[in-house]
């Protein structure tokens, strides 16, 4: 058993396996949450939302009050699922429909509770959101069967408006952070942001779309993408000859571009804004295992969220996976993690500058003492060996095995 896909949610990460399994990191190792025939699926908030080859959707999670949860959404024939906060949509033939949260102020802000179709006059191949800002406005953007870019936004209603910029058919499309968005066309990549514009290169409050494209090639990257993704504070792709280049907020270590973390500085400060740590873009190679001195710097896919999940992981050539970024709630799956008051206090500590090599399917965990007066330890990586997995005996999804690591959370982006 592998993993295959890697749910990115802010205080809970989720695996999908080769053998369409859903798991997720404990103290007592790694736990099955008894769904099976699971496809794909996207983190959220404090939950992911999975899809099963029966085209059925469920939200799975924590929920503060009331514990852990799998919840199944009303309606079959599902075909995508997306997540933000605690807002899902999800697509039924190339269409668009929102469930939980109304970050779109289509429902008159109360939740969602039947999944609400939002107008369009295309069919849609692919979606992505922005983060949720501060005074709760999102965005949603759909690429469409014929190349042309679609958008809604908080307070627009129902119908979407075309997103225009040069040549106006793209080939890919994301999200970083709440209002800066990125589109590649067939030769190039362009961007704009409101906000957080210095996570792609760009002045602030730059509303037009520009090309960065230049940022990526002077790095060494071969376009066209074969992987465009963005993060709450980060832009990645993988270019045509598998390598890795990001950039964006270092601060966490979420570029991946292998500076130390600083945590002398960071230590009285935890929440990232305060932390501003910008890196242009760079070739991202994975930390050389234990006894080498090789970086591993050939990819295949990358995960992450853009709910301020602040980490990410990769697939390298050879299906073996890396974690890298801000690592609360065992997100990282490297097996470790702070005690309850200790990560609310300094949920920095144990982030990684750089992907490193996890095997969360056989990890052990441990819980590591809080000294803020000492860089935090490193994780020895070992290199890969072929993988032999027993299945974990399915259990009932039970609050208490997260609830060990850390008590009721709060966003980070809010500040509480």
């Amino acid at each position: 058993m592998k993993i295959q896909n890697v749910l990115c949610g802010e205080y809970f990460a989720s695996y999908i396996t080769d053998t369409k399994k859903l798991m997720y990191n404990s103290l007592n190792g790694i736990a099955d949450t008894g769904l099976n025939n699971i496809v794909s699926g996207c983190g959220g908030q404090y939950a992911n939302i999975v899809l099963d080859s029966a085209g059925v959707a469920r939200i799975v999670g924590f929920r503060q009050a009331n514990g852990n949860f799998i919840n199944t959404i009303p309606g079959t024939g599902w075909e995508q699922v997306y997540a933000c906060y605690q807002a899902y949509f999800l697509v039924k033939a190339g269409k668009l429909y929102a469930y939980g949260k109304d970050k779109l102020n289509i429902n008159g802000g109360a939740d969602i509770t039947t999944p609400k179709a939002l107008n369009s006059m295309v069919k849609f191949t692919k979606f992505d959101s922005s983060s949720s800002s501060q005074d709760g406005y999102m965005e949603i953007s759909g690429l469409a069967e014929n190349g042309t870019v679609w958008q809604w936004k908080t307070g627009q209603g129902l119908n979407a408006v075309q997103v225009t910029f040069t040549g106006n058919i793209a080939r890919d499309i994301t999200y970083v952070g709440d209002r800066a968005f990125v589109v590649e066309t067939a030769t190039d990549l362009f961007a704009r942001g409101v906000t957080k514009p210095e996570f792609v290169g760009l002045a602030w409050n730059q509303t037009t779309f520009v090309s960065i494209k230049s940022q990526y090639t002077s790095a060494g990257a071969v376009f066209p993408t074969k992987q465009l993704i963005g993060s709450s504070n980060t832009l990645h792709i993988i270019d045509q000859n598998d390598n890795l280049y990001g950039q964006g907020e270092q601060a966490q270590g979420e570029v991946g571009a292998g500076a130390a973390y600083d945590y002398s500085i960071s230590k009285n400060f935890v929440w990232s804004w305060m932390l501003t740590k910008y890196q242009p873009v760079i070739k991202v190679t994975a930390e050389p295992y234990v006894g080498t001195t090789t970086r591993v710097d050939k990819f295949k896919k990358v995960f992450t969220g853009n709910t301020v999940a602040f980490y990410l992981y990769a697939l390298d050539i050879n299906d073996n996976l890396y974690s890298w970024g801000r690592n609360k709630a065992m997100v990282l799956g490297n097996g470790v993690t702070l005690n309850s008051d200790n990560e609310s206090a300094q949920p920095n500590y144990l982030d990684m500058a750089s992907p490193s090599y996890v095997t969360p399917l056989t990890q052990t965990w441990q819980v590591i003492p809080l000294n803020v007066n000492v860089q935090p330890p490193r994780i020895p990586q070992a290199a890969p060996a072929p993988e032999v997995v027993v299945p974990p005996t399915p259990t009932p999804f039970k609050r208490a095995v997260i609830r060990l690591i850390y008590n009721d959370g709060s966003s980070q982006e809010v500040g509480g």
